[in-house]
């Protein structure tokens, strides 16, 4: 008893010397928001959940959480945007006791798994991840630059992205009344981070089975990146909430999901999408019209865009067709060149690349525009119901779909939005309601389907 008690006050010395963590995309919180138009203002929020981890002295670094809540403090909690304690929403989850039920928490005879604490996880093996072999942490990594890089998630051995939502969890995922011991690994084969991976230890430090998240996030072929923003112990598994997300134009979901071993090996099961792409559409009440402008009134760039200076020229003679105001015109070919530029300090073209992003780059203007807007300006960004955006795929030709219908806009979800040919921009959304209507496929053979519109974003003055 005495030796536990020693134990269990080195563990929470430790959580409470190390929880300062730095804030990036891989240990950003879920957000059920949708990507905005950058530049733009609506109404609407979007509600997030912030990866749990506050720590004092005297809390032990090595979680063994509380029991997950119950189905109505769960739809409680998700109509408020977040859930006691940080915890997932229980996602199917039974009050019944079982081999993962009541018995998980709080039983005066469950013990840990023999070993299985944070000192030993420091120098635990790891399975094949990222396209690294399996291997051994030493101080809870192993960093080999460009051939590969694995860090387990946990406290006291300086990592740069932990975070404490998905601290290294104890509970009984086999019930047999011994603890297994979960935990959240970062990996890259010498580049960019993949999505995270989660392993499940046994007794001796026995690697039960590893899960890449990047496995379940991707079921629809879509995003390319997933972090765990928290988890916490239920009474069926470890309640799971995580981020799917991917870089190229921010769009995110946010999920949950409850963790199981199934013969003898990790599965995600009552996989629930929250947020994003897949979430089944959700309800829209009125298309938002957003504004998208990086300059000042004064011929400045705004507060809150950031530039970047190129030594290419444009003349600005151009209008563009995603504009509603004079004045903003394209710059390069109509394929891979900007879709929105403005004249800035009177001798530079501020160009947006995508309506997602603030950033501009500053362009030679070589004489004054005089670009007046088209009769029909087309959206510049789309967002539809379930958060997928799209954006204009100008110029460089393309086929026409049998059905009459060409791909206009491309989607982040690799699908395409789908207009009638050579109508100059009418009639290629339905607006005859407070909801607007696009038509949507992939391909020149996709099935096409008539989706709703969330946003539409469009350049102004």
């Amino acid at each position: 008893m005495k030796h536990h008690s020693i134990t269990v006050a080195a563990l929470a010395l430790s959580a409470s010397l190390a929880l300062a963590a730095c804030q990036d995309e891989d240990r950003s919180a879920a957000g059920s928001n949708l990507p905005v138009a950058a530049g733009s203002t609506t109404s609407s929020t979007a509600a997030s959940s912030t990866a749990a981890g506050s720590a004092s002295a005297g809390t032990a670094a090595l979680s063994s959480a509380p029991t997950g809540q119950t189905a109505a403090e769960s739809a409680t909690a998700n109509a408020a945007g977040g859930s006691p304690q940080g915890s997932a929403p229980q996602a199917g989850g039974s009050a019944a006791s079982g081999p993962q039920g009541a018995s998980v928490h709080g039983d005066a005879g469950m013990t840990g798994g023999k070993g299985l604490t944070l000192a030993g996880l420091r120098s635990a093996p790891y399975p094949a991840m990222c396209d690294n072999p399996a291997g051994r942490l030493v101080n809870g990594k192993d960093l080999r630059g460009r051939d590969g890089n694995v860090e387990a998630n946990m406290p006291g051995v300086g990592m740069k992205y932990y975070n404490p939502g998905s601290k290294p969890t104890l509970l009984d995922l086999t019930g047999d009344g011994r603890k297994e011991m979960v935990v959240e690994f970062f990996c890259d084969a010498g580049g960019v981070t993949w999505p995270s991976v989660i392993v499940v230890y046994g007794e001796g430090w026995k690697v039960l089975g590893s899960l890449d998240l990047g496995s379940v996030a991707n079921a629809d072929a879509y995003y390319g990146k997933a972090r765990v923003s928290s988890w916490s112990v239920g009474r069926s598994g470890l309640n799971v909430t995580w981020r799917a997300f991917q870089g190229i134009d921010g769009s995110e979901s946010r999920r949950t999901g409850v963790l199981k071993l199934r013969g003898g090996r990790p599965v995600m099961t009552n996989v629930q999408i929250l947020s994003g792409h897949g979430a089944g559409g959700g309800s829209v009440a009125r298309t938002q019209i957003r504004s998208i402008n990086p300059t000042t009134s004064a011929g400045g760039v705004a507060s809150g865009w950031t530039t970047t200076r190129t030594n290419d020229s444009c003349d600005g003679s151009e209008a563009s067709l995603v504009a509603k105001s004079s004045g903003i015109f394209v710059c390069g070919a109509s394929a891979s060149g900007y879709d929105a530029c403005w004249t800035v300090n009177r001798t530079q073209a501020a160009c947006v690349a995508s309506p997602y992003r603030k950033h501009a780059d500053l362009l030679n203007l070589t004489r004054p525009t005089t670009a007046r807007p088209y009769a029909h300006p087309v959206p510049w960004g789309v967002v539809l119901a379930d958060g997928t955006t799209c954006q204009p795929s100008f110029g460089g030709g393309g086929s026409v779909r049998p059905d009459g219908y060409i791909a206009r806009y491309y989607c982040s979800d690799k699908r395409d939005l789908l207009m009638r040919e050579n109508d100059r921009g009418a009639g290629w959304f339905d607006a005859s309601r407070p909801v607007w209507t696009v038509q949507a496929g992939k391909g020149l053979t996709g099935k096409r389907t008539t989706e709703q519109v969330k946003a539409v974003s469009y350049a102004v003055r």
